[in-house]
């Protein structure tokens, strides 16, 4: 059997064009499936890394909580060295 052209954009409907284009044993369209998984994995190998919608938004926010407490310890350290420069004067 020959090797499929997987549409990258579109593998689904690559597989089920090769599964119902002809009359197909069991066998042939096992091994489609299965050339179908394997191309997939090839192509996104590190899919389980993948971040989620949920995890990106947590990561944001934390960050976003970490700029404000260094803004707010920025703060602080300027108003010290100015009290300080203030004293040396």
């Amino acid at each position: 059997m020959a090797a499929i052209k997987f549409d990258k954009y579109h593998p689904g409907i690559s597989v089920y064009e090769a599964l119902i284009s002809k009359e197909l044993s069991e066998e042939e369209k096992a091994k489609i499936i299965a050339e179908a998984i394997d191309t997939l994995s090839k192509e996104f190998p590190n899919l389980k890394d993948v971040a989620t919608e949920k995890s990106l938004n947590e990561k944001s926010l934390q960050l976003q909580l970490e700029i404000e407490n260094t803004r707010k310890e920025i703060k602080e350290v300027e108003l010290r060295l100015t009290q300080e420069i203030e004293n040396t004067r």
